[in-house]
């Protein structure tokens, strides 16, 4: 099974839950196929919320999602990146050897010091070889009331996978997550410009310009957030939240690294974030 790692993990979206309040109540864009999400407070009235995902949270876009969620009052996050994965390294605990954060409630500030790649954390747990998480296991221990996943991209280096199997892939996460009774957000993958993967499904695909298989692997998240026709995860369509700047600062076409690419990085995390305000 030939697996090409395009980035790191793809878990995310985020949650809002006000001490005073029993309930948060959201509403996904219809333009993004969503539907109305109410959040639970914890007996506590404090919202935990897990977030997890490739190496788009260990970047500009996690950085900043982690940043807004940590304004909800009395919450507790907790994020995990973990280059190249998908949902099935999350469930071996696979080993990622492109970059592991994590930053959690312990930290006063977790924002990374550069959004160079690679960047060390200033106040966060940084590893560049390191077991990605089981994600039951977190669930278990954690007990989120909400769940972001961000997760799509790398799977388009699975080229001897079928449709059925990704979406199989990613849906028994989502499926897994709504039996804990969090609310799950997932957030697909971001607009990309990655036409120089090896052996990517974009390249044997010759039938299908790598917008289109863009396009195609964000249907299939959605499909994997639907389960006998019922919506278990609100699904955010992050190719239409974001435009891949010319100058990216990533030879893959896949990180959001430059100047002009983080701003593009934060107004998605903001985008993210109004579905839980």
């Amino acid at each position: 099974m030939k697996k090409i790692a395009l980035m790191g993990i793809s878990f995310f979206a985020s949650a809002a839950i006000v001490a005073s309040c029993a309930s948060l109540t959201t509403r996904n864009p219809a333009q993004n196929g969503g539907t109305e999400v109410t959040i639970p407070a914890s007996k506590t009235d404090q919202p935990v919320i897990l977030v997890i995902g490739d190496s788009h949270l260990g970047g500009a876009f996690g950085d900043h999602l982690y940043e807004k969620l940590r304004t909800i009052p009395n919450a507790k996050v907790y994020l995990y990146s973990s280059c190249g994965t998908i949902v099935e390294n999350w469930y071996t605990g696979k080993k990622t050897t492109c970059d592991y954060f994590y930053k959690g409630p312990e930290y006063s500030e977790a924002r990374r010091i550069s959004a160079r790649k690679f960047a060390p954390c200033h106040d966060c747990l940084y590893k560049k070889v390191y077991p990605t998480p089981i994600a039951t296991q977190l669930l278990s221990d954690i007990k989120p009331t909400l769940v972001i996943v961000e997760h799509g991209t790398n799977y388009a280096g699975y080229d001897d996978w079928t449709d059925q199997t990704i979406v199989h892939d990613m849906q028994r996460l989502a499926v897994a997550i709504h039996a804990t009774g969090a609310k799950c957000i997932w957030a697909g993958l971001p607009d990309s410009r990655a036409y120089n993967i090896p052996d990517s499904r974009a390249k044997y695909d010759h039938n299908r310009s790598f917008t289109s298989l863009q396009n195609h692997l964000a249907a299939l998240v959605q499909d994997a957030t639907i389960v006998d026709k019922q919506s278990i995860c609100e699904f955010i369509d992050s190719t239409k939240l974001t435009t891949y700047p010319k100058d990216s600062g990533d030879s893959q076409g896949v990180h959001y690294f430059s100047a002009d690419a983080i701003k593009v990085a934060n107004k998605w995390a903001d985008s993210v974030f109004t579905h839980v305000k």
